[in-house]
């Protein structure tokens, strides 16, 4: 058994050592569904846009959101994976 010094790296990335910029990639997701649900209800609601009801209009606001979360945590996956493919 080889004993291996704390400040010696492990190649085991915990949580706190993971990289900045995935964290900043990580907090972008959630104003992005934020104004993607407040853009759709608006663009639903209006006369100008569909003129439907608001009921209506957050509902397909919400799902809207939900969507755009799912799709970049997926494509996130895909690309991250597809990088360490790479090399």
């Amino acid at each position: 058994m080889q004993l291996v010094r704390a400040s010696e790296p492990t190649g085991i990335v915990t949580p706190s050592e993971k990289p900045a910029f995935n964290r900043i990639r990580e907090d972008i997701r959630i104003p992005g569904a934020f104004y993607a649900f407040i853009t759709v209800t608006y663009i639903m609601q209006n006369p100008i846009g569909f003129g439907l009801d608001w009921t209506v209009a957050y509902i397909i606001g919400i799902t809207c959101a939900v969507v755009y979360l799912v799709g970049t945590a997926i494509y996130g996956k895909n690309r991250a994976a597809r990088k360490l493919t790479l090399g």
